[in-house]
């Protein structure tokens, strides 16, 4: 059974009594691009206020946000609507998202996966494999300690690269680039 009404609930809530948002992108999504690591079509995955999407739609990416929250998209396409910007978002339970499928060459999750019930972590990894193109990289953060690699190794994905205490002994993160296999 999925806790995406629950968890729903909860981001709506976060989102309507906490403005949870920052003009400037995610250091580490700024690094990425610098880097010329984010490429082709681009999903936020849990993009939240939209933050990430809308500076990546700025830079000429073609970028989907989506969120469970309504609330946080709502805020998300009146900011990229405000700016001129053409990031898309939609709400939606990602881990049932239809419509998409063989579309995104770059993942962003910075959050999401982590958020999720242990239950739905598997059909939200299969989602992101029917999602991706042959190719495709996720760009992974989560709480340091999070158990994460055992879902993407079992359902198509190869985990290339993770790092996060061994960056800043101090950084709370763990950070993984995840390929479609």
């Amino acid at each position: 059974m999925s806790t995406a009404p629950w968890l729903q609930n909860f981001w709506d809530l976060a989102h309507a009594t906490v403005p949870i948002d920052a003009d400037p992108p995610d250091e580490w999504i700024a690094a990425l691009v610098a880097d010329g690591r984010i490429r082709g079509t681009v999903l936020d995955a849990g993009c939240g206020p939209g933050s990430n999407a809308r500076y990546l739609a700025g830079l000429g990416f073609p970028v989907l946000g989506v969120d469970l929250s309504a609330i946080a998209v709502e805020h998300a396409a009146r900011r990229a609507a405000e700016a001129g910007n053409k990031a898309h978002f939609l709400q939606s339970d990602i881990c049932h998202l239809c419509g998409y499928e063989n579309r995104f060459d770059t993942v962003l999750d910075i959050g999401c996966f982590q958020s999720l019930h242990p239950a739905d972590r598997p059909a939200y990894v299969a989602a992101l494999h029917r999602l991706c193109r042959p190719g495709a990289v996720v760009f992974l953060r989560v709480f340091h300690g999070e158990p994460f690699q055992s879902h993407f190794v079992t359902n198509g994905w190869d985990i290339n690269f993770v790092a996060g205490r061994e960056l800043n002994p101090f950084t709370p993160w763990s950070f993984a680039e995840i390929h479609y296999a």
